[in-house]
């Protein structure tokens, strides 16, 4: 049995953390692999297979920059290989010198901030633009307070917002005519190896060097985020998986192909305890948001 794994992943800061836990997971029917990292700033591997189980703790990591780095694990016949940025770990042992991970030196946080101005205090008498800015404003709240329950139920008001035939988006723009904008991460590129699962994050918020594209609405939804073997869902899946499928709005079952790549996932992939689908609907809500601020300030301008 062979299986191969690359994540992007954003350790923990600070690190080492007080309490450890789970930066990643992967299961499938015949194999799941875990990575934990631990209060003294080691990273542990357990794999199961039918065949065997198979623990091992590695030298402690010293983070120098904001801790983001390209984690391999690759397991062939019993023999474990595990990599950060294309160097090999070593187990840990008594005197080992810890692998010391240097990244780019950027403030970043991966808590959620803030990205509307307060808006209480935009005046405006017109109900479809009272209606757009609530509506912003809940998917805002959603967003920071990043709970499982609020993100999936920001899944409706993102297809409010965005996808639905009279979309707030567009209503608002019959007034004001602004090119409706989302800068996105570059996803023109395809990932190395042709992975049958690849999960893309489209939020350069999280990767602050790596390219970006600005793109309209229609690009936007069509831009790829999951794929699971032969099929891939868009941002348009996503939206709509957790709105009709995952209780955004209903609960039901997934009606696409796409979709059903959205509703799987969840279940085979997790990254700091949340799967993809949760990570994804909270970075469509922060690119999304950002994509609306010229609209908020254009009617504040117009008060």
């Amino acid at each position: 049995m062979e299986r191969t794994l690359y994540v992007v992943l954003s350790f923990l800061l600070p690190w080492p953390p007080l309490v450890g836990g789970e930066l990643f997971s992967y299961r499938d029917d015949e194999f799941s692999a875990q990575v934990l990292g631990d209060s003294q700033g080691r990273l542990i591997v357990r794999v199961v297979t039918e065949a065997q189980t198979c623990l091992k703790t590695f030298q402690p990591i010293e983070i120098r920059g904001f801790g983001q780095a390209l984690l391999y694990l690759g397991w062939s016949n019993g023999s474990l290989l595990f990599s950060l940025n294309n160097i090999e770990l070593i187990e840990d042992c008594l005197g080992v010198t810890p692998f010391v991970l240097t990244t780019n030196d950027i403030n970043f946080s991966p808590i959620p901030s803030a990205i509307l101005p307060p808006l209480h205090t935009i005046q405006t008498s017109d109900e479809q633009e009272l209606f757009f800015l609530e509506t912003l404003r809940d998917i805002e709240s959603k967003f920071l307070e990043r709970k499982r329950y609020g993100l999936i139920r920001s899944a409706g008001l993102l297809r409010q917002l965005l996808l639905d035939s009279n979309a707030l988006a567009h209503v608002v723009n019959q007034k004001y005519r602004l090119p409706i904008r989302f800068r996105v991460m570059d996803y023109r590129t395809p990932p190395p190896g042709n992975p049958t699962m690849h999960w893309q994050s489209l939020d350069p918020t999280l990767y602050p060097k790596s390219p970006t594209i600005d793109i309209n609405l229609d690009t936007f939804l069509k831009a790829p985020c999951l794929k699971m073997t032969s099929s891939q869902a868009s941002v348009r899946d996503v939206i709509r998986a957790c709105a009709n499928a995952m209780g955004g709005v209903h609960m039901g079952t997934a009606r696409t192909a796409q979709e059903k790549v959205v509703v799987d996932m969840e279940d085979v992939i997790s990254i700091m305890g949340e799967g993809p689908t949760i990570s994804a609907l909270s970075n469509l809500c922060r690119i999304s948001l950002r994509a609306m601020l010229p609209f908020v300030n254009a009617i504040h301008n117009a008060a």
